[in-house]
This record gives C-alpha cells, sequence and structure tokens, in this order.
C-alpha cells in the first residue's frame, strides 16, 4: 500500500490515509480478494483524480462519493430492474417458502458487473429422463453450465445408489432468463431444488445460494462472491429487509468477501446474514430447517414410489 500511496503522489494526487486506505479497499475489490491489490495502477489514478475534484486532498468520503457517482452514471439498468421487482414484473420472492423453487445467483456483465438473484424452478415426476435441464435443452447454457447439471445429475446417482437406476424426470429451468448461461456456480441451488421437488419439501425464499458442488457433495468456491452478495441484498433492501434473509455461499470463498459497506454493517447488525458451507448437507439443513438425514430419507421414499410407478405396481394417486 505505500507503494500505491507513493505513486499516487507522485501523480498529483494529494490524500489523507483514510483516502488511501479506501483507494486499496477498491483495488481488494476489483481483485476480489481482501489480501490482493488490483495492480492496474492508472485506473486507481483515474478514480483517485476523480475523487479530488470533489475534496483535496482526497479522503474516504471523497472516494465513497466518487464511486457511488459512478454507479449512477451506469446504474440505469439496475434501477429498471429495481423497479420492475416492486411492480412484479420481476418474479421473485424473498420470504416464505416453496417447494422446488430457489433464489440461485448470477452477475450481468457491463461497466459495473451486477450480482443479481435468479429464480430456479424443479419439477419432478415418474421417469427414466433424469435430470433434464431446460435452459440446455433449449440452447442456452454453456459448456461448463452443461457440466454443472452432468456433476449434479452424478451426486444423486451416488447418493441414492441403493435404490437402483434413478427413477425420476426432473425439470430444471432459469425462470425469466432469456440470455445465455455460463459456468457452475448455481450447482448447489439447482441440487436443493431438485431434492426440494422431488421429497416435496419446500425451501426458505429469504435465502439466495451460490457455490459449485462435485459429485461426492463438497461444495467448491465460485467467482464474482460479493457482487452476487451485494446483489441480492440490494434486492432485499428494494422488497423489504426482515431480518433473516441471507445468502449460503462457500466456506472457500470467504477471502473474496470484497463487501461494500452497507452490507457490512447489515450483517454486523444482524439485519442480513451470511453462511458459509462446506457440504451439500450443511445447506440442506439451511435451507429446509430439516436434519439432513431426513431430507435424504424423505426423497428416497419418494424415488421408491415413482419405481413402483414406472414399473406398474401401482397407480399415482388422483
Amino acid at each position: 500500500m505505500a507503494y500505491l500511496g507513493g505513486f499516487l503522489q507522485a501523480e498529483g494526487v494529494a490524500l489523507t490515509p483514510e483516502g488511501l486506505s479506501a483507494l486499496a479497499d477498491e483495488a481488494r475489490r476489483w481483485t476480489g480478494h481482501k489480501e490482493r491489490l488490483d495492480a492496474r495502477l492508472y485506473r486507481l489514478l483515474d478514480l483517485a483524480r476523480e475523487a479530488s475534484a470533489l475534496k483535496r486532498p482526497l479522503d474516504r468520503e471523497a472516494v465513497e462519493k466518487a464511486l457511488l457517482a459512478r454507479e449512477e452514471r451506469f446504474g440505469l439498468e439496475e434501477e429498471l430492474y429495481l423497479k420492475d421487482l416492486e411492480e412484479g414484473v420481476v418474479a421473485l420472492e424473498v420470504q416464505g417458502m416453496q417447494v422446488g423453487e430457489i433464489n440461485g445467483l448470477v452477475v450481468v456483465e457491463g461497466p459495473l458487473p451486477r450480482g443479481r438473484p435468479v429464480r430456479i424452478t424443479a419439477q419432478a415426476g415418474p421417469g427414466r429422463e433424469g435430470i433434464l435441464s431446460i435452459d440446455r435443452e433449449v440452447g442456452l447454457g454453456g459448456q461448463v453450465f452443461h457440466k454443472a447439471v452432468l456433476t449434479l445429475a452424478g451426486y444423486l446417482r451416488g447418493s441414492y445408489a441403493s435404490l437402483g437406476a434413478l427413477s425420476a424426470t426432473v425439470s430444471l429451468v432459469f425462470e425469466q432468463s432469456y440470455g445465455g448461461i455460463e459456468g457452475d456456480s448455481a450447482g448447489l441451488a439447482e441440487l436443493l431444488a431438485v431434492l426440494s421437488a422431488i421429497s416435496g419439501l419446500p425451501l426458505r425464499q429469504d435465502l439466495a445460494v451460490t457455490g459449485a458442488i462435485d459429485q461426492t457433495g463438497r461444495v467448491l468456491a465460485v467467482g464474482r462472491v460479493a457482487e452476487k452478495v451485494e446483489g441480492f441484498f440490494r434486492v432485499c433492501q428494494t422488497l423489504g429487509l426482515t431480518g433473516s434473509q441471507g445468502v449460503v455461499l462457500p466456506k472457500a470463498n470467504l477471502p473474496h468477501l470484497t463487501l461494500r459497506k452497507e452490507v457490512v454493517e447489515a450483517v454486523a447488525k444482524g439485519r442480513f446474514h451470511l453462511y458459509a458451507v462446506e457440504e451439500v448437507d450443511q445447506a440442506i439443513e439451511l435451507l429446509f430447517g430439516r436434519k439432513a438425514y431426513w431430507v435424504h430419507d424423505k426423497v428416497r421414499e419418494v424415488l421408491g414410489e415413482f419405481r413402483k410407478m414406472e414399473n406398474g405396481e401401482e397407480n399415482p394417486s388422483p
């Protein structure tokens, strides 16, 4: 950080120690890691000069105002999105419980990348098709996204191998998503939606979920986790903070939580929550509000009923 301060002063920027600390915080956000600084010094210099126009020598308040001004300049799309949420044009729940529905998290690219929740839904019934991703079927999913869906199917086969071949068809879709989808960061959310759809047990809607998974049930790190947390926080602010809302994320992503001041303060006051998990079962207990073994038993029970229907041993209830 001393090198950064020397560079800025050599470029004619007058700043206080608090101003330098604020610029360093932003450099950490750009790298997405609490222990690293972005090496693109001239990008920081642009921000410092913008802040200097507000106050000289620049301090933390000037840097924060400059960042807010940047967000406002590029914020029309986000403003319209939040307005659509308020008016119900975008269907999203941040309270209550629903079967087969969960809030995943994505990042919308742009001059200022923004995290947003996306409603992922699942429907399950007897069949032999396994996991059917509607986004993949219509060509909206990229290769890494396809890999995540196949990994999810692998987890299900391994977890419920005692039942034999999976006697279920489960459809998955990202609702109100009309562009391409890439990445594996929704793997955990998709799995929880699938387990809910099969078991008939509801999931919490006040929690959003991000995280990849492997076939053994380990929760893996994902990218842009700070933006995703902040995106769900903004949505909860818009629709009304209840004090129970929060984000479930991989424990491996804790070093990447370079969060804005308002989110840090909300977490410190207990108005918003962060839950770091290492295994699928930890996420199951958070989202279902039940012990993981109980949820798995219910899934096995329903899969057994699906198998009987497939074999013609019984008819589905009217």
